[in-house]
Parts: structure tokens; C-alpha cells; sequence
């Protein structure tokens, strides 16, 4: 499937006052149509095998996940959610009207900051986790998804009583692109392998690296496509059915906080018991005198 820049409606509002602007742009949108399209380079995650299943995408971990269910439809702790048939987009913000196909109420599509992203390790490596809780209708091959973009971006400044940009790449700095030179990376879904609202679907994991020390208190904004690839071999990867959420997995008092691996939480321990004793020596000393 051939894959359009993204132009932007109010760019091609603006461009209606140079009709020469206008005929170059569909004549290069025509000779791209035409031309060979160099896809054979796309990476595709395929998680419809589901258990076992995962890879990397620029650095990035997408693995299959069902095992996490919450008590229903916003239960994950949802950050952006959004609907749309055929394909959808969207990013998560506080700021309204929404830009895209994003849920408006601001329980399921708010500002996120760093400090709210959990943290979980994988060979010792810390990634900040994000997982999708796909709805999609089973049967006929409807029950495929497909997630064609990924974008994840930093700022100092929140959305919040401010314009929602239509491009996403003036959200803040990039911290990663799931499909970066556009090569047309995708990963391959079956929404069926799950129970529906509330169970998760895909864990995302993104190095900490990746945000290259952005502070805690920075706004997270992460961007993603679904439904692009359309149908492929009967399988229907458009979306369709309900929506489709990025969530921060909820603890007991709210957003996740950081679980250090066994190893790393073992040498914590340590560090903190050789505090104390520390700490207790002068007092030892004295009784001992």
C-alpha cells in the first residue's frame, strides 16, 4: 500500500491562493502513485501468533500481551484514546478541540509527564512502558489491527489552553519515531487474543536512553496511526469497530512508580543496609566507650 506525505488541511488551505503550488503538489503526488513504491526495506512486527511473540523496531520493544487485565473499560489508565473507521490518529492532550480522530473527555485523553511513565527492565536495561488496549470486531478477518506509526515527543510545556498542531512534529522534541525515513514499519494485531476493554494488547517499550535526560516534569506526547495497511490476504488491519487507548498501567495510588529488576533491587538493598550501618557506627562507638 502506497503510503501519501502528510499534508495537513490548512496547509492545503492556504496553498489555495497559488494554484501553481497546487498543480506541482498533485503532479508530484501523481508521479509518487506511479512510481515503484520501495517498500521491500519495511520492518513488520507480526504479534498475531500471539504469546511468544514480539520485536524491535529502532530500538524500541513491541511484544504481544494479554496477560494484564483491568476491570474493564477505563481501567488501564488511559491517556489518549480515539476512534475512527478505515484509520484513525491522534495524540494525547489536555488542550481542546482535538486535532484528529482523539475521545474528548479528559479522563481517557490528557497531558502526561515524564515522571508518570512507569519504568520496567529488560536485561538490565530500563525502558519506559506503554501498552494498547486495541477494540476491534471478531470474525470475517475484522479483528485485525494494524499500528503503523509511532511517534513519541518531549516539552517543557504543556498543551493546556493552547493550540493543538496539526503536525505532529511540532509537539516538542522527538524521542522516538517507530518508522523513522518512512520505510512503512508496521505491526500486525489480532485484537481476539484478548478480552476485549480493559485487557491489554501490546506493551511498548522505549529505552530511557531514548529521552536523552528529558526532566520529570515534561510533557510526554505520543502520536500513533492505526489501520493503514487495510486488508492484506483477507485480513482487515483498518480499524473499525471501538477505540483504540494508550495506557499507563494504573498501582493502587494512581500512575505506576519504577520496579527496579531482582538484581538491581537486590543491590539496593545492600546499599541501603550498608546506610545503616553507617550511620549506626558513631552511636556504637559511644556506647562502647
Amino acid at each position: 500500500m502506497m503510503r501519501l506525505p502528510f499534508i495537513g488541511p490548512d496547509r492545503l488551505i492556504r496553498r489555495r491562493s497559488a494554484p501553481g503550488a497546487v498543480w506541482a503538489i498533485l503532479l508530484a503526488l501523481g508521479a509518487a502513485w506511479l512510481a515503484p513504491t520501495a517498500r521491500s526495506d519495511a520492518a513488520i512486527i507480526d504479534l498475531t501468533a500471539g504469546a511468544g511473540s514480539s520485536g524491535t523496531l529502532n530500538g524500541a520493544i513491541f511484544e504481544f500481551d494479554n496477560s494484564r487485565v483491568g476491570a474493564g473499560t477505563g481501567s488501564l489508565g488511559a491517556f489518549v484514546r480515539m476512534q475512527a473507521v478505515g484509520a484513525e490518529q491522534g495524540y494525547n492532550s489536555s488542550s481542546r478541540p482535538v486535532r484528529f480522530d482523539e475521545k474528548t473527555d479528559l479522563a481517557s485523553n490528557h497531558d502526561v509527564k515524564v515522571a508518570d511513565l512507569p519504568i520496567v527492565y529488560r536485561d538490565q536495561v530500563p525502558y519506559y512502558e506503554f501498552i494498547l488496549d486495541a477494540h476491534e470486531a471478531e470474525g470475517g478477518g475484522n479483528e485485525f489491527l494494524s499500528l503503523d506509526r509511532v511517534r513519541i515527543y518531549t516539552s517543557s510545556a504543556g498543551l493546556a489552553g493552547g493550540d493543538n498542531p496539526i503536525d505532529p512534529d511540532l509537539l516538542g522534541v522527538l524521542r522516538y519515531d517507530m518508522d523513522a525515513g518512512d520505510a512503512g514499519n508496521h505491526v500486525r494485531l489480532d485484537t481476539s487474543l484478548s478480552s476485549g476493554s480493559g485487557q491489554v494488547d501490546m506493551t511498548l517499550l522505549v529505552p530511557v536512553s531514548s529521552f536523552d535526560g528529558a526532566p520529570d516534569g515534561h510533557y510526554v506526547y505520543l502520536y500513533s496511526m492505526f489501520g493503514e495497511q487495510g486488508t492484506v490476504a483477507g485480513k482487515k488491519f483498518g480499524s473499525g469497530a471501538t477505540f483504540e487507548e494508550w495506557a499507563l498501567l494504573l498501582g493502587p495510588e494512581g500512575w505506576s512508580t519504577p520496579v527496579p529488576e531482582p538484581a538491581t533491587a537486590g543491590m539496593m538493598a545492600l546499599g541501603a543496609a550498608a546506610l545503616v550501618a553507617l550511620r549506626l557506627r558513631p552511636a556504637l562507638r559511644r556506647r562502647a566507650a
